[in-house]
């Protein structure tokens, strides 16, 4: 093929030939370097988008694991505030004062009123009971 060039063009045409096709062949190397920069641009791009994502969701589980928790605490809290009221219900005694007995006449009371254990225990009889 170059033969034929060489014989249907004259050495000026082919000279300036090959010139041009280096030209474009410079060009095209250009372009080249050029989009690899562009494709590198773009994957470091696309990196720091996909990392911020990344961090974005991480986040957001993390977000959600806290309202998860957040909500768990509140549930107990519920619980242990109905329990207090239960047991606040359970514990609590509707005490009239003016039916209670003060201490004197509670001494007063105790020492009329002498329960039958006591009484047979100074007698001689249960002495004897209690040494068989």
């Amino acid at each position: 093929m170059a033969k034929n060039m060489l014989k249907n063009l004259g050495r000026f045409e082919l000279l300036e030939l090959i010139y041009n096709m280096r030209k474009e062949n410079l060009e095209l190397k250009e372009r080249c370097e050029a989009a690899e920069r562009k494709v590198v641009e773009i994957r470091e791009q696309t990196d720091k988008q996909l990392d911020y994502a990344r961090r974005d969701y991480e986040n957001r589980i993390e977000e959600l694991r806290m309202q998860g928790a957040a909500k768990d605490l509140q549930i107990r809290m519920k619980k242990i505030e109905e329990q207090l009221r239960l047991l606040q219900k359970l514990t609590m005694v509707d005490i009239d004062l003016p039916d209670l007995t003060t201490e004197e006449e509670n001494d007063q009371t105790t020492g009329q009123e002498t329960p039958e254990w006591s009484e047979k225990a100074g007698t001689e009889e249960n002495k004897e009971e209690v040494t068989e």
